[in-house]
């Protein structure tokens, strides 16, 4: 129940869920039109057809009809295009990200989430899924959620479509974003206790992924159910609860939740 409610309000996927409901109400404001008249006629002619013939057709056949038109009013209206789509498995992935990582906050662990990418009051228009510290160090973590399987070919994550191997998308900027993603974080949190603390850069995954977890430069690839044990059992850093309380202010002091930049947040990477 505790967790329930933290995840009611952590915020996380905020931002992506925002950009997806606006798209979708654009979207459906330009196309209402057209996809609706169709299902109009054919629901008025389905009455009118019962006022007229309602001695010879069942009732029960025109409320199947009837049923039919408006369940597939209710289908057109929640399947936008797939540009649209993926913003909601986008913010899903983070939610349920943030669902594994509620865990944490019973072993000491603050958790962030949706948090702006800037280094002080410089804006930009990326964003931070999770941020985690704890005992065990400092955590910057991003949610794919992808329809394909995930390798590593040198510094560049390639997604394979399980259905048409031949058909492959080829993400060059993912990992190097995140060094830098976690090289201003570092540069935000400043030194503690006399240095800065390492950032621990992780991209964690709710489709498959060859080989994980995968330890490229400076950036882990992990499935999602493997994120919790990795944060929890990492024996590199040991940071005192007084240490994870400084980091946790200052994250707080210099990064604000994504709802101070509106529909700017990076979109979801494209899925194959």
């Amino acid at each position: 129940m505790r967790d329930a409610l933290y995840l009611r309000r952590c915020g996380a996927g905020g931002s992506a869920e925002r950009r997806f409901n606006e798209m979708r109400a654009r979207w459906w404001k330009r196309v209402r039109f057209r996809a609706t008249t169709p299902l109009a006629v054919v629901g008025a002619a389905l009455l009118i057809g019962a006022l007229i013939f309602r001695s010879v057709l069942p009732e029960f056949l025109i409320g199947v009809a009837l049923g039919a038109v408006f369940a597939m009013y209710i289908w057109v209206t929640e399947a936008p295009p797939p540009r649209i789509e993926q913003w909601r498995t986008g913010y899903e992935g983070e939610q349920k990200t943030a669902r594994r990582l509620a865990q944490l906050r019973r072993e000491g662990y603050e958790l962030f989430h949706d948090l702006s990418d800037r280094l002080d009051d410089q804006p930009s228009a990326s964003n931070v899924d999770h941020v985690v510290v704890g005992p065990t160090g400092v955590w910057l973590i991003d949610t794919k959620w992808l329809s394909g399987t995930v390798h590593l070919d040198g510094d560049i994550v390639e997604v394979t479509n399980v259905d048409w191997p031949e058909d492959m998308c080829r993400l060059e900027r993912l990992l190097p974003a995140m060094r830098g993603r976690a090289a201003r974080l570092c540069e935000d949190i400043g030194p503690v206790n006399g240095r800065r603390p390492f950032v621990n850069s992780v991209l964690v995954f709710w489709n498959d992924v060859v080989g994980a977890p995968i330890e490229a430069d400076r950036v882990v690839l992990l499935r999602a159910d493997e994120l919790a044990s990795r944060i929890l059992e990492s024996g590199d850093v040991r940071l005192s609860a007084d240490a994870v309380a400084e980091i946790a202010s200052r994250i707080r002091a210099t990064r604000h939740p994504r709802t101070d930049v509106g529909l700017a947040s990076k979109p979801p990477t494209a899925t194959v």
